[in-house]
């Protein structure tokens, strides 16, 4: 399982930090933050450590890192979106790397579960760029399993019993214990599964593991899910 995480987000400590243990880095592209700059330096060191690089687009909210559900134009949206990823590659082509695959930021992310307009708009913006796309891992998103999607499982994240991530809004959200980290990476990585906040177990099936690079100690994180699942950094 590859070991992802969302990066180009103004921390470049912690991308520095965490880019040498994981495999691919989703690269905020303007929509919820970051500009050509951020993503030409973000591109580069995920070149340095030949890591995977993905555009990492959202809706264009700003105000908001991305994180509020927008109720605009299906045209305006994808306008928006094709721009994020057309600067993602300009920025890739300048340091001579290249992106290989698309994962929604934020509230589009978690909006592609119920709104099948959106995840239509998303999967031909990606065959546009001919680009796979990472979705996450749940029940209602099994049909699309293919070789243009990839799923990924969060570490960091508590799930509801439906197999989504818990609001933000609640304390529990995200996990702030290293051992509770690994643990569910761990239980993703080699039980295909997780336990909810509710303590259910569920079952996940993901190719590729994320944890947040603003999440409290997500270098210790990364670290300790590369180190104790003897994984190695993607060549």
């Amino acid at each position: 399982m590859k070991l992802n995480c969302d990066l180009g987000e103004g921390l470049p400590d912690i991308d520095t930090a965490v880019m040498p243990y994981i495999d691919m880095a989703n690269i905020a592209c303007g929509g919820h933050t970051g500009d050509f700059d951020s993503m030409t330096e973000t591109a580069r060191l995920a070149q340095k450590y030949k890591v995977i690089i993905g555009a990492h687009p959202s809706y264009p909210d700003r105000e908001n890192f991305g994180r509020h559900s927008l109720n605009i134009a299906e045209s305006e949206l994808a306008d928006s979106l094709i721009k994020q990823i057309s600067d993602l590659n300009n920025a890739c082509t300048k340091v001579n790397a290249q992106v290989s695959y698309i994962k929604p930021h934020g509230a589009l992310y978690n909006d592609l579960i119920h709104k099948q307009n959106l995840l239509k708009l998303l999967i031909e913006i990606a065959d546009s760029f001919s680009l796979k796309l990472m979705l996450m891992a749940h029940p209602k998103l099994n049909a699309l399993k293919n070789s243009n999607i990839l799923f990924e499982a969060f570490a960091d994240r508590a799930y509801t019993d439906e197999g989504e991530l818990v609001s933000r809004q609640y304390a529990h959200a995200v996990h702030q214990d290293i051992n509770q980290v690994y643990e569910q990476a761990s239980n993703l990585s080699q039980r295909h599964g997780l336990y909810t906040e509710s303590g259910k177990w569920i079952e996940v099936d993901a190719e590729s593991l994320c944890v947040h690079s603003d999440s409290l100690g997500a270098v210790e994180m990364i670290k300790s899910i590369r180190q104790k699942l003897k994984k190695t950094p993607c060549e």
